[in-house]
């Protein structure tokens, strides 16, 4: 959908969970620490944070239960 230096939007043919899961067992593997507050995944959206060194990562996740995909918005910063 969208992207740029520091921000990537996308849609995914899965469900919320699957990506939530996703996510929080792939970025570790890339040396991202999961930062996440399990507070912060619901229903209906996700917001995952995952810090590197001088590096932050969010991974805000909605759901769309009308057509089984999620929506996925990545936003890497400088510290």
């Amino acid at each position: 959908l969208f992207s740029n230096q520091s921000v990537v939007s996308y849609y995914v043919d899965a469900n919320l969970p699957d990506v939530v899961e996703f996510y929080k067992t792939t970025l570790p593997t890339f040396e991202w620490l999961d930062v996440s507050d399990d507070d912060e995944v619901r229903e209906d959206g996700a917001i995952l944070k995952f810090f590197k060194p001088e590096r932050v990562a969010t991974v805000a996740l909605t759901a769309n239960p009308v057509t089984n995909q999620t929506i996925v918005l990545i936003t890497i910063r400088s510290q």
